[in-house]
């Protein structure tokens, strides 16, 4: 015949049906009634040890679930990531460039504008030192017509009056 395993909760099978006591003297037998209650004192501080150890171990199967997901949600940000990351190297974009790759392009654009702005201000140095020149030219460009002028009147009175004498 199969042995049949007590759990703490067998007293509560007989819960419903009336112990069997001796009737005595004054009453049910004390020893046995003090037996019975120390058995159900005992199977009742041990069903309470076992809903404390299975309550200890719903807490520690909740904990446990909750890390599970917090590795499952790390785990699916990284799939994400990583899938992100294929995509990018499948068609890359200047939008869908890595940080590195925009960091590259921001100190490109940075170094532009500074060869930009060095160019401006050689070619604005290079314009005015070439309109001084020009000026300087100019001036004295006129101050030779001038003085060519003043030559040639000169020479233009000087035949007028050698004509007249004539």
């Amino acid at each position: 015949m199969p042995q049949q395993q007590s759990s703490p909760l067998a007293f509560f099978d007989n819960a419903n049906s009336q112990p069997d006591f001796t009737v005595g003297l004054r009453g049910y037998n004390t020893h046995q009634v003090d037996d019975f209650i120390g058995r159900m004192t005992a199977a009742l501080t041990q069903s309470e040890q076992a809903r404390a150890e299975a309550e200890q171990r719903m807490n520690d199967a909740q904990r446990r679930l909750r890390q599970a997901d917090q590795r499952v949600a790390a785990l699916e940000q990284k799939v994400a990531d990583t899938n992100k990351q294929l995509e990018e190297n499948s068609r890359p974009t200047l939008s869908g460039l890595g940080t590195r790759v925009e960091q590259i392009l921001r100190l490109a654009e940075e170094q532009a504008n500074d060869h930009r702005n060095e160019a401006k201000r050689e070619s604005e140095g290079i314009l005015s030192a070439a309109r001084l020149e020009a000026r300087e030219i100019t001036d004295k460009a006129r101050a030779e017509a001038a003085a060519m002028k003043a030559t040639a009147e000169r020479e233009a009175g000087n035949l007028r009056t050698a004509a007249e004498r004539e």
